[in-house]
């Protein structure tokens, strides 16, 4: 094996759990109600997305500009005010990937500007080889676009790299690029179908240095 592509949210930052919570609080801020099961749809996927759900859900005069914004801005005041934790084992599977020489990379829906500012600020953007955000591809997660790019910038095979996920929409995307899909699940279980579109799913990140030792 001989490279390893990270998601994000959800993976390496317990994100999508704050990114919920400040959607619901806009949105009510707004004059609309969000329930928990609806911001669960977000998870995974790109800012495309998220606003076809919004403007299907609560109709075309939602404004979207100031509903994304306000949620962009209270996301990033979060992760000021250190309300944003790593996921467990976050530092000692890349410090292993690191000596063990795989290439890494991440492979994020979220914007790639976003990407690398909450990277830098917690100390981990120099062990990224490569970083494609979001708005580095025409189509975003569940398409293997952001996949096989991030492969293409590695000079890796698929059948010799492993992909980190945590959402259905992020498994099938590394499913879809043939490569071998380890899922750490955050918000939502995996399903007998996403399972087995995976080499393994992980308690944890420390679990799959277990894993990658073994195999």
């Amino acid at each position: 094996m001989k490279a390893v592509i990270f998601d994000m949210d959800g993976v390496i930052f317990d994100s999508e759990r704050l990114f919920i919570q400040y959607s619901q609080e806009i949105a009510l801020k707004m004059g609309y109600k969000m329930d928990w099961e609806f911001g669960l749809s977000f998870v995974g996927v790109g800012q495309n997305i998220i606003a076809e759900k919004l403007l299907k859900k609560y109709g075309d005069d939602f404004d979207l500009l100031t509903f994304e914004k306000n949620v962009f801005e209270r996301y990033k005041k979060g992760v000021v005010d250190q309300e944003l934790v790593m996921k467990n084992g976050v530092f000692e599977l890349l410090e292993y990937l690191k000596k063990e020489d795989y290439k890494i990379g991440l492979a994020s829906s979220t914007q790639g500007e976003l990407v690398v500012w909450q990277l830098e600020k917690y100390g981990l953007l120099k062990y990224f080889d490569h970083i494609i955000g979001g708005d580095d591809v025409c189509h975003n997660k569940p398409c293997p676009e952001c996949y096989l790019s991030s492969l293409r910038f590695l000079e890796a095979t698929p059948n010799e790299t492993y992909v980190i996920e945590d959402s259905f929409d992020g498994v099938k995307a590394g499913f879809d690029a043939d490569a071998n899909v380890i899922m750490v699940p955050d918000l939502i279980e995996p399903n007998i179908q996403i399972t087995k579109m995976c080499k393994f799913v992980a308690k944890d990140l420390l679990n799959v240095i277990d894993y990658l030792k073994n195999n």
